[in-house]
């Protein structure tokens, strides 16, 4: 068998050092911040873990109901591609009608 060194980093961090010093200013009276902001460096990081995971799963969440129930966004564009086709040719329709009535009041005057 191999021995295997293994290293303990026991240290607070940057942001654990960051939360001393403004505890420290806080207790001093040096700095009047609301203790949400003094404990800021020991919450904010895994706030923004929690919110990145958070959006991960809200997406997977999305992606896993749009396939059980059988919603594509392929399906919406080519619904709204037809739905965009039939309201064309309405509208060519109705301009063609108008024209001809126009045709007709001109013709007989």
């Amino acid at each position: 068998m191999a021995n295997k060194t293994v290293i303990h980093h026991n240290s607070i961090g940057f942001l654990g050092l960051l939360a001393l010093i403004f505890i420290t200013l806080k207790l001093c009276g040096v700095i009047a911040w609301h203790w949400v902001w003094v404990l800021a460096p020991l919450w904010a990081i895994p706030a923004i873990q929690l919110l990145v995971v958070g959006g991960v799963l809200g997406c997977a969440a999305l992606v896993a109901a749009c396939t059980l129930f059988g919603v594509w966004l392929t399906d919406a564009n080519s619904k709204g591609k037809k739905a965009t086709k039939a309201a064309t040719l309405r509208r060519q329709r109705t301009q063609k009608k108008c024209s001809d009535s126009r045709g007709a009041e001109k013709s007989s005057e």
